[in-house]
């Protein structure tokens, strides 16, 4: 664990305060997506370093509770017009908690049983059904 050791927060504040300023002094904004996009993908590497390296799980869930986040977020913002400002925090705390409920009982199973878990909740319809498009 010497990398901890060696952390130092201020290089961190300095870091997220110019990631944080590009938006306002950049324009291009294929440019701003594709590091929207870079960003998106440390994310997901973080995470799975934190679970698949330290935990010793094999999980595919990661991209669920993502998503899950974005669809709480969007169903705030369309049904009942909280700004998406205030929605990102409402999904993440929507994504966590169901992160919660679902990952918690799921920790104790190792294995092929732990990623079937996942993979099975990854294919899971937001409604139940397993029929049609239009069925949804």
């Amino acid at each position: 664990m010497k990398v901890f050791a060696e952390f130092k927060p201020k290089w961190f504040v300095v870091f997220f305060l110019v990631m944080m300023s590009v938006p306002l002094f950049l324009r291009d904004q294929y440019v701003l997506q594709v590091l929207i996009m870079v960003l998106y993908f440390a994310y997901l590497a973080s995470c799975w370093n934190i679970v698949g390296g330290f935990a010793g799980l094999f999980s595919l869930g990661h991209a669920s509770f993502i998503g899950l986040g974005a669809y709480g977020s969007t169903i705030l913002f369309l049904q009942y017009n909280i700004s998406p400002w205030l929605g990102m925090f409402f999904g993440g705390a929507i994504a966590v908690v169901a992160a919660i409920i679902i990952g918690y009982p799921c920790f104790k199973l190792r294995g092929g049983l732990f990623c079937n878990f996942y993979i099975g909740f990854c294919f899971t319809p937001p409604n139940g059904h397993h029929g049609n498009k239009e069925d949804w």
